[in-house]
């Protein structure tokens, strides 16, 4: 494909280029650094522009984000569109919120400035220093009860045999949610992001699936957060509730938080660990190095970061008019910040399309974000990245990757993989 098509067919939002994304990267940085697509959204791709612009969120402003990737109305308007406000009260039922607030309603990654900050604060309880570290334990059990079938096995899945049960089982946990139920939390999730970042997304059918998703989530969510006001404990929602009232949370933020940490904690940690996995079998003497000197598996874990971030990209809106990078953008447009393409660009990182675990020197990865915004669940992901691989690192030299293309995840956010299978040599 030419520099010339892959231009002309590069929407963030579409599948288009998923299929070959380091060509999409380097033709962007290259040919068009700033890109405006067809539907009028602005790409940026360079590494050094996209640093300085999340350094800027008075210009470049989180308000976008909500609506455009949670699926959270800008507005409602009850006698414009009757049937959605119904909807969604609807759909959050059991929570004292009228339609003024679901309009008003911002999550952590929507809001900016002091707004952010207060929200903030309650979120960093549930990954703060003490909650990872004694999660670890934990983690390490969860990684070895996986690690001991795929010792025997002929034939294993990473996704759904490693990758995907150490984040669902260790979220549902942090959740307080029936063991029998995790198997919801990753369902909830992928219909969510499905639904609100897929390609049908912003479709009458898209917006069901999710208000019907939203709904099923509610309904379970609501009962419990109402029991951990009468009798918290040492977990997420404990804190959260603890933090109701006053300049706290309400209680629509309360259950838009546990959305947050589910949809956060889940995909996005299991793409982490199965993209670590896949990096490794495509190059098996990389496996070796890790077997030989165990103290560059966090290095390996930040290189996958690098290569395969998890997020594609983040949306920012911008404030006022402004020029980047010679390009005039004006107030209120909708900005896609590629971090994937930042962490391949060669003017931050030498041989930048190779996965190396031995990689130094260079700039820091984009995976996380960057700035204020940067991810709060970060040292939690990488904990639990930590415990898989040193877990299965062992059995990697037994298995190579079967043959068949691999299947991206239904979300054009998500950098992943619904499955990963491997078979043995």
């Amino acid at each position: 494909m030419s520099d010339k098509e892959t231009l002309s067919r590069f929407e963030p939002f579409e599948p288009t280029w998923r299929s070959d994304p380091l060509e999409a990267f380097e033709t962007l940085r290259d040919q068009a650094p700033v890109y405006r697509t067809a539907s009028g959204m602005y790409v940026v791709s360079r590494y050094e522009t996209i640093q300085a612009l999340l350094l800027n969120p008075a210009d470049f402003s989180n308000r976008c984000v909500d609506h455009e990737a949670l699926g959270i109305p800008r507005q409602v308007d009850a006698e414009a569109e009757p049937h959605l406000a119904e909807m969604l009260e609807a759909t959050f039922r059991g929570i004292p919120v009228d339609r003024g607030e679901l309009s008003k309603v911002r999550t952590v990654i929507g809001s900016d400035g002091a707004e952010h900050q207060r929200q903030r604060r309650f979120l960093n309880r549930a990954f703060s220093v003490r909650r990872v570290r004694e999660l670890r334990a934990r983690m390490d059990e969860l990684a070895a009860e996986c690690v001991a079938k795929v010792a025997t096995a002929q034939a294993w899945d990473a996704m759904e045999d490693l990758a995907q049960v150490i984040p669902r089982r260790i979220i549902g946990e942090m959740l307080d949610v029936e063991p029998e139920r995790h198997g919801d939390l990753t369902r909830w999730t992928n219909e969510m992001m499905a639904a609100t970042t897929g390609a049908a997304r912003n479709s009458l059918a898209a917006r069901q699936r999710l208000l019907n998703v939203l709904a099923e989530f509610t309904t379970y969510f609501v009962p419990k957060i109402d029991g951990k006001r009468s009798n918290p404990g040492d977990d997420f929602i404990s804190d959260l509730v603890r933090a109701e009232g006053d300049d706290g949370l309400s209680s629509l933020e309360t259950l838009l938080a546990i959305r947050l940490l589910m949809i956060a904690g889940t995909d996005t940690t299991s793409a982490l660990i199965g993209n670590t996995i896949l990096g490794l079998i495509r190059r098996p003497e990389q496996i070796q190095l890790l077997i030989d000197d165990p103290s560059l598996i966090a290095n390996a874990i930040d290189e996958s970061l690098r290569y395969w971030a998890p997020f594609y990209f983040l949306l920012r809106e911008t404030t006022r008019d402004l020029e980047i990078e010679g390009v005039q953008v004006p107030e209120g447009a909708l900005v896609a910040v590629m971090l994937a393409s930042a962490n391949h660009d060669a003017d931050a990182f030498d041989s930048a399309n190779t996965f190396d675990v031995l990689r130094t020197g260079g700039r820091g990865h984009m995976a996380f974000g960057h700035g204020a915004h940067r991810c709060v669940g970060a040292p939690l992901a990488k904990e639990e990245a930590d415990a898989a691989l040193r877990a299965v690192l062992p059995y990697l030299p037994l298995f190579k990757q079967a043959a068949g293309p691999l299947e991206l995840a239904e979300t054009q956010l998500l950098q992943g993989f619904r499955h990963i299978d491997l078979v043995r040599k």
